[in-house]
């Protein structure tokens, strides 16, 4: 069988690459090749705790994707969160999880933090949206327990040496 030339060596090179997340990394997708630069708390330049009324924290280390670049990568270049970790996008009122690796719970509130949705469980593929939303918060499944809908949820941002 002949070797093959030109168009068809290409594909035939680029079939080789496993698909990003299904047991290897193609050059477009690789975050580990880019130096892990696009993790969450490396894009993120806040961070805070979501806490209720009340004085309960809900996620003790919260990452605050505010700017476009963040709120674009948002957890896809992340391997996965930690316990009490999570991310707050503003202005957002629908989350998707394609290209994700692990599954995550997500809260949806309003602007004056109460919570108007809660999706305990996203799996990789799937999307939620949620009517009135104006920030989504996401966190390892399990994390929101104790919180319902209509609970006021508010972000403490941590003061950075740059804020001072």
């Amino acid at each position: 069988m002949a070797r093959p030339t030109g168009l068809r060596r290409r594909m035939v090179k680029f079939a080789k690459w496993p698909i990003c997340g299904l047991g290897g990394e193609t050059p477009a997708c690789n975050h580990r090749l880019m130096g892990g630069r696009l993790r969450v708390d490396r894009i993120c330049r806040r961070t805070g705790r979501v806490v209720t009324d009340d004085g309960v924290v809900v996620v003790a280390r919260c990452h605050v994707a505010d700017r476009p670049l963040a709120r674009l990568i948002g957890l896809l270049g992340t391997p996965a969160l930690g316990d009490g970790e999570g991310v707050w996008i503003a202005p957002c009122h629908s989350v998707h999880m394609f290209g994700m690796r692990q599954s995550i719970a997500c809260l949806f509130v309003d602007r004056d933090g109460v919570v108007c949705d809660m999706r305990l469980r996203l799996d990789p593929g799937t999307h939620a949206t949620a009517r009135g939303a104006w920030a989504a918060i996401e966190a390892r499944p399990g994390s929101f327990d104790g919180v319902r809908v209509g609970d006021r949820l508010r972000l403490v941002v941590d003061m950075s040496p740059t804020d001072r």
